[in-house]
């Protein structure tokens, strides 16, 4: 069960890499949402369009389908070309058709296929256009910015399909291709071509103004302490500071990966593997047995001494360590050292300093914040997230078959934040074999 080419593997990668919107999102929901929102009201847009713009903008991230929990599974697990190129669309835009290897797919910021969308609609503006439909057109011309140059396709999977993260801007595995205060001179530059779009549509079409639009230059200040703000209180406040005790920009950010004053106080939630799949309307892939009740059992005791009893070392022996060695190469196949990973990956999961867990590289063995992470929660440097049972059901398990037998995944989401999840995944024997994360 080699990690580049087991089906178990691209399987979860896939499931995961959806539901953290490693391979599909870019800048998070406080530009996509929020400061969409904003400029639209500054150029004169009332309120309830304005939402829905930003509202059409978000959706593409908010949605299971055009989110692609659906369209990257079949991408990676099929080789859906048709998939691919609606991940590209939407998330990537680049005029390089599918497949193609990464170099050939480079994503430039502010450039013609990134603008295709916004500029067709500007076009055929007419007075009963859909708004929703502009913010729509305005997702993958603002993602053009964060996932500008070579995407990095997660593990190399299907590296003429796949999309991720360029490793310029952190890579797949980081966070750092979305957060604004890394790259506050590119925020303005969104924020103001964004902008100059929302004139056009008001210039074509006055009468959905309600108010005179405001001059850039004034708008200059916000935007760039808006791009500045590192952290979803900050961004909040932000946002009510703006509002002015109005109610133009009522909606709070919520899902998001940046760090909040009061730490991460997400919980882990499994996913349903009936729902998996475009529109979540496509059968299940995989086997057509659930899993025994060795493996239901089995997780389930894993579950209860990683996140219940938060006893890091002693859930860390459920895994096979043996079999994990061909998912971290890097590690050598020393024992000391897979168990030493084992016992840095669990704890990332309970550490509420997310803020630092990205920056170290999210357990990834060859970053150089690596020993850094703590071994157990009681190194973190913040409390864990509160104890929690997580309840493992049939219908929480993916039944896979891998090139040595059958397999069985499990995905955790984050409560807090739909950019992280976590990928388990058993063997019928009930050994834990793969502990996978994805970053968005």
């Amino acid at each position: 069960m080699r990690v580049a080419h087991s089906a178990a593997t691209i399987i979860i990668a896939l499931v995961g890499i959806l539901l953290s919107g490693g391979a599909v999102r870019a800048w998070e929901e406080d530009v996509h949402h929020l400061l969409t929102k904003w400029l639209a009201i500054k150029a004169g847009f009332s309120n309830p369009n304005a939402s829905l713009i930003a509202s059409g903008n978000q959706s593409l991230d908010d949605s299971y389908h055009a989110g692609a929990i659906g369209s990257v599974i079949w991408m990676v697990i099929n080789g859906d070309e048709g998939a691919a190129r609606s991940a590209r669309d939407k998330h990537f835009p680049t005029d390089s058709d599918i497949p193609a290897p990464p170099f050939s797919r480079i994503v430039v910021a502010n450039g013609d296929r990134a603008k295709q969308g916004v500029e067709s609609f500007v076009n055929r503006l007419a007075p009963n256009s859909d708004l929703f439909e502009l913010g729509v057109s305005l997702h993958p011309f603002q993602d053009s910015w964060s996932h500008q140059g070579v995407p990095d396709p997660p593990f190399g999977l299907r590296p003429d399909l796949a999309v991720g993260h360029p490793r310029a801007r952190g890579g797949w595995r980081k966070h750092d291709a979305d957060y604004t205060h890394l790259h506050p001179d590119e925020l303005l530059h969104v924020a103001r071509e964004t902008y100059v779009y929302f004139l056009k549509v008001i210039a074509t079409n006055p009468q959905l103004a309600i108010t005179k639009p405001a001059g850039w230059a004034s708008l200059v200040p916000a935007v760039r302490a808006f791009a500045l703000a590192h952290s979803k209180d900050s961004k909040n406040a932000w946002a009510v500071a703006q509002a002015n005790g109005t109610n133009d920009a009522e909606r709070a950010i919520g899902q998001s990966s940046l760090p909040s004053n009061a730490g991460q106080s997400r919980r882990w939630n499994p996913l349903d593997m009936r729902n998996v799949g475009p529109s979540a309307n496509v059968p299940n892939v995989g086997l057509p047995q659930p899993p025994s009740d060795s493996v239901v059992a089995a997780a389930q005791v894993l579950m209860d001494e990683w996140f219940t009893k938060q006893d890091v070392p002693a859930a860390s022996r459920r895994v096979d360590w043996n079999e994990l060695s061909a998912q971290l190469p890097e590690l050598e196949n020393d024992r000391g050292r897979i168990i030493d990973w084992c016992q840095r990956f669990m704890t990332i999961a309970l550490d509420r300093n997310h803020e630092v867990v990205n920056a170290l590289g999210h357990g990834d063995p060859l970053d150089p914040g690596y020993q850094r992470l703590p071994l157990s929660p009681r190194e973190a440097k913040a409390e864990p997230i509160p104890s929690q049972r997580i309840a493992l059901l049939p219908e929480h398990f993916m039944a896979v078959r891998g090139e040595n037998g059958s397999y069985y995944a499990v995905v955790l989401k984050s409560t807090e934040s739909s950019h992280d999840s976590i990928a388990l995944i058993w063997r019928d024997s009930a050994q834990l074999v793969r502990m996978l994360s994805f970053i968005d």
